[in-house]
């Protein structure tokens, strides 16, 4: 196992560079600039070793990035209808970044913050811990809360992100990472030549703004979002249920007590990714805009379908507060929560 720091200049931020390495050539690069994942390398069958998810060729990129490449996402992930939310009988307005909407936490989210960080390194996995303090009224947010998410490589090959906050206020979190992951690697292919298998009997039902309205959708009613069994990810992507969205971006509800929350593979890399994790949901968005391109670490200019999201974290809320129990965190009472990414080829 290995870990390498490396102090690096992002625009006018100061940052650091943490790259974890293992001993079956899997290595992790992450920025302590939005606890961004810029490169996940892992070998396929033939022990190719390639970048697994997309991430941008220059670093400055990432300041200005609507598209929330591998970065950290808060206090809240996902929309939240009207930008506005009530809690303790308290309206709380919230910028307004995605039509009339807020979106992954706001004008300037954890994805844009430095963080503080601490290493670790174990004979069977090495590890990064990224903490912040999101203060008081922070994009619209009450409380001071404390946050670390700690990412950990074991020698298993699997991503470890371990989620912590506290707050002095009552308060709204749901965290997640938002990597584009591809597994053809270095982005040969779309993702709709990949497969997908989703743990799941409910979607939540989605407007036209993408908000949610309040109701579950069963996956054996809509054929297109019924991933139990594995297929293909372009096979029905492009149906009438998905046009407004313009492809996959939606709440998947995770079955309860299932081993496994997600396979993703490719057949021809033949490499394979499970997402294992206790929150409730995962959003999975297949990259279904490129509105403000930028160059990627390949050379080539981002596209729609180039990757594909797997967002664990509780239901996005929608009007009227619909859903927002799962993202309330009460004064003085953690929320803990992780995911695992572990890849096989």
């Amino acid at each position: 196992m290995r870990l390498n720091r490396e102090a690096i200049g992002v625009g006018p931020k100061q940052a650091q560079k943490i790259t974890l390495t293992n001993t079956q050539q899997m290595s992790v690069e992450i920025l302590s600039l939005g606890g961004i994942i810029t490169k996940i390398m892992v070998p396929d069958a033939k022990g190719n070793i390639e970048n697994v998810v997309l991430g941008y060729r220059n670093l400055e990129d990432y300041l200005e990035d609507g598209a929330c490449f591998g970065a950290l996402i808060g206090r809240t992930a996902g929309r939240i209808g009207g930008a506005r939310f009530t809690l303790n009988d308290k309206v709380y307005k919230l910028p307004v970044n995605n039509g009339e909407n807020n979106l992954h936490g706001g004008l300037e989210g954890f994805n844009k913050k430095v963080w503080n960080v601490e290493t670790f390194e174990h004979a069977d996995a090495v590890g990064v811990s990224l903490s912040y303090v999101s203060t008081h009224l922070e994009e619209g947010y009450p409380g001071n809360v404390q946050v670390e998410v700690t990412y950990t490589l074991t020698e298993s090959n699997e991503l470890k992100i371990h989620y912590k906050a506290v707050s002095d206020e009552d308060t709204l979190v749901n965290l997640t990472n938002h990597s584009y992951f591809n597994l053809s690697g270095d982005v040969k292919a779309p993702v709709t030549m990949h497969n997908l298998q989703v743990c799941s009997d409910y979607i939540a039902q989605l407007d036209e703004a993408s908000i949610p309205t309040g109701k579950l959708l069963s996956v054996k009613d809509v054929d297109a979002f019924n991933f139990n069994n594995l297929k293909c990810i372009g096979a029905q992507i492009d149906e009438e249920c998905t046009k407004l969205q313009s492809g996959y971006d939606h709440p998947w509800v995770l079955r309860e007590g299932s081993k496994q929350a997600v396979v993703y593979e490719d057949p021809i890399s033949r490499r394979r990714m499970y997402v294992t994790t206790d929150q409730k949901v995962v959003v999975i968005y297949s990259m279904n805009f490129a509105d403000d391109p930028k160059y990627l670490q390949n050379g080539e200019m981002a596209k729609v379908r180039m990757g594909i999201c797997f967002e664990t974290q509780s239901l996005p809320i929608g009007y009227e507060d619909c859903f927002i129990e799962d993202s309330i965190l009460r004064a003085g009472e953690k929320y803990e929560k992780e995911s695992c990414f572990k890849f096989e080829w």
